[in-house]
C-alpha cells in the first residue's frame, strides 16, 4: 500500500505516446493536508486528506478541501499551469506578490540533506559561468548544512568555512544568498532537544506532539515560551544580520502549532 510515488497536494501524469495526461490536486490546505499517490504501474491515483486526531460521532462527517481532476487531451496543453491558476484564484492570490519573483538555484532538489561545502562552491561557480545565457539571481542553501534541526547555528562536519563566508562569496559573485531553516522544529536526537526537553511541545498525556512523517519524525517547539521565542529570535538575528542572508526559506512552521497542551 505504501509503494508507488507520493506527492503533496497535487500530481501530474502524462502518457507521451498517447499524448494524454491528467492532473489531480487539492485546491488548498485550509481543512486538511492533502497528498496523492500514484501506484507503480501508473494505473491508479489515490487521494488522501489527513484528518489527524479528528474523531467523528456516529453518522458524522468531515469536509476536506476541494479535489479537482483535470484531463489533458494534448501535450501542447499546460494543464499543470491551469491547475496552478485555479489554486491561486481559490486562495485569493494577491497580484503584488507576483512582482519580482526570485529565480535561482536551490541545493535541495539535487543534493538533498547530503549537500557539502564543495557542492555549494561548485554550483556557485557554474552559475557564474552560465550567467549570460541563464539569468538567475538567487543562490539558496537548503537543508544539510546544519548540525541538526534545531541547532541551526552549528554546521555539520565537512564545512570548513562559516555560512557568513559562503553568503559573502555568493554576494561577491553577484547573486542573492538564501538559506533554508525550520526555526520551530528540532530533531529527536538534536543537542537542542536533549539540552532543553521542556521546550518540546507535548500532548495532555505528556507525550511529544506528533509532527507527522516527512521522511522522519521531529519535535515541535513550544512557541508560547519566552525562552523558545528568544531562541528563534537569536537564530534569525544571526542568520540575517551576522551571516548576511536576506532571503529566508522558512519551512515546517506548523511545528509551532502542533496539537499540544
Amino acid at each position: 500500500a505504501m509503494g508507488g510515488v507520493w506527492s503533496e497536494m497535487c500530481v501530474g501524469c502524462v502518457d507521451k505516446v498517447a499524448g494524454r495526461g491528467v492532473v489531480v490536486g487539492f485546491l488548498g490546505c485550509r481543512e486538511m493536508f492533502g497528498a496523492l499517490r500514484v501506484d507503480g504501474q501508473v494505473s491508479q491515483i489515490e487521494a488522501r486528506a489527513s484528518a489527524d486526531d479528528v474523531r467523528l460521532p456516529a453518522g458524522g462527517g468531515v469536509e476536506t478541501d476541494w479535489l479537482v481532476v483535470m484531463l489533458q487531451d494534448s501535450l501542447d496543453r499546460e494543464v499543470m499551469g491551469e491547475y496552478a491558476e485555479l489554486v491561486g484564484r481559490w486562495n485569493g492570490r494577491r497580484e503584488k506578490f507576483l512582482e519580482n519573483v526570485p529565480t535561482g538555484w536551490c541545493s535541495w532538489y539535487h543534493f538533498y540533506e547530503k549537500v557539502t561545502e564543495h557542492d555549494l562552491e561548485d554550483n556557485l561557480k557554474k552559475m557564474t559561468e552560465i550567467r549570460s545565457t541563464t539569468p538567475l539571481g538567487l543562490f539558496q542553501i537548503d537543508d544539510g548544512y546544519q548540525l541538526k534541526w534545531g541547532n541551526w547555528l552549528q554546521l555539520k562536519d565537512g564545512f570548513s568555512h562559516s555560512l557568513k563566508y559562503l553568503a559573502d562569496s555568493v554576494r561577491a559573485a553577484g547573486f542573492q544568498p538564501g538559506l533554508w531553516l525550520a526555526p520551530f522544529a528540532a530533531d529527536l536526537q538534536s543537542p537542542l532537544a536533549k539540552a532543553c526537553p521542556d521546550w518540546v511541545l507535548k500532548t495532555a498525556r505528556g507525550f511529544p506532539a506528533s509532527s507527522a512523517f516527512c521522511g522522519k519524525f521531529f519535535y515541535g517547539l513550544d512557541s508560547t515560551r519566552t525562552d523558545v521565542q528568544d531562541h528563534v529570535k537569536r537564530v534569525l538575528d544571526v542568520v540575517v544580520h551576522e551571516w548576511g542572508f536576506r532571503y529566508l526559506k522558512l519551512d515546517f512552521l506548523y511545528a509551532a502549532v502542533l496539537g499540544g497542551s
